[in-house]
């Protein structure tokens, strides 16, 4: 198990996640877990197991180091073709500090199919309390950099993050999260279901 909460109570750690979903309905989900540079010889348990690192890659998973800002550690990246792939049977809320088990269930998204738009509603939680003594971090929590980040390429219909601004004609939202709660992140938008320019330059063509 990647020793998230160990790093949570070292203080100084950098975890963002970060989904890029595109107007062709593709999404680049990507993980970034990371120390300063300085706890790294202060911790007591690996930051990576090799079972950790081979888990995340049999789920599909690329693995890489990273190294920025005097941070060091693992950036984990998928991307998915298609949203629609990762439909969800049950009006449920996902954990996602579990990430790799829930990319391999195939659990993140709600789908309302309407006649030319879709209604994705998203709600997991990154949950960061599953420890005894958390207390003694509150006067720390600014040290660390804990965000999931998003980007859509249209507005979302609703959404508890901010809207943090607008970049390649789509918007950016962020959620800051806790590192002693259970962060419950929800976003819904509209997209349209077929790509109106592939259908109508494939009618041209015939």
């Amino acid at each position: 198990m990647i020793a998230v909460m160990t790093i949570l109570i070292s203080g100084c750690m950098k975890l963002e996640l970060s989904s890029n979903i595109g107007r062709d309905k593709s999404m680049d989900l990507s993980i970034v877990l990371a120390v300063e540079e300085s706890l790294l010889m202060l911790m007591d348990e690996e930051l990576f197991t090799e079972e950790d690192v081979q888990q995340l890659v049999e789920s599909g998973f690329t693995v890489e180091d990273y190294l920025s800002g005097g941070y060091t550690g693992k950036k984990m990246s998928i991307a998915i073709s298609d949203i629609d792939s990762l439909f969800a049977d049950e009006d449920t809320e996902r954990d996602l500090s579990g990430f790799s088990e829930l990319m391999d269930n195939g659990e993140l998204f709600r789908i309302k199919k309407g006649l030319f738009k879709n209604q994705y509603t998203v709600d997991f939680s990154i949950d960061l309390s599953d420890e005894e003594d958390l207390e003694s971090i509150e006067d720390y929590i600014d040290l660390f950099d804990l965000q999931y980040k998003l980007h859509l390429p249209v507005k979302a219909s609703s959404c508890n993050g901010t809207l943090s601004g607008n970049r390649d004609g789509g918007y950016d939202y962020v959620w800051k999260l806790s590192p002693n709660e259970n962060n419950n992140i929800h976003y819904s938008f509209k997209m349209n279901r077929y790509d109106f320019h592939d259908l109508y330059t494939r009618v041209l063509q015939k």
